[in-house]
């Protein structure tokens, strides 16, 4: 049985690896673990939930990377914090006040976890 490094790579992909190889790779595993996943999730009925919890792991991700430490220790403040700093790009882009994207979310993590 063979085993992929990513949907489209195979560790042959990084025997010699370039930087633009690293973020095939790196861009292959989040489109077609997370991202797709997601798509598929949130055009289901009741997917909005599990597709939320999916992407937790993203904005923990970035945050994580953004602080240069890992969040083993602080999940929920990671998670937040990437979320915020997602949720600011966003608000940029469509002009909109990043408060309500914060307080989106915010409300939804409040029900999960309360």
């Amino acid at each position: 049985m063979e085993y992929c490094l990513s949907p489209k790579y195979d560790h042959s992909k990084l025997d010699n690896p370039t930087v633009d190889d690293l973020i095939d790779v790196f861009e292959d595993l989040w489109i077609g673990y997370v991202f797709s996943p997601v798509e598929m999730l949130l055009n289901n009925q009741y997917g909005h939930v599990a597709a939320a919890t999916l992407l937790s792991s993203y904005f923990e991700a970035i945050e994580s990377h953004y602080a240069g430490e890992s969040s083993e220790k602080n999940h929920v403040n990671s998670l937040l914090r990437g979320f915020a700093a997602c949720s600011r790009q966003i608000s940029q882009e469509l002009n909109q006040p990043q408060i309500i994207y914060t307080s989106m979310f915010g409300a939804a993590w409040y029900m999960k976890v309360c």
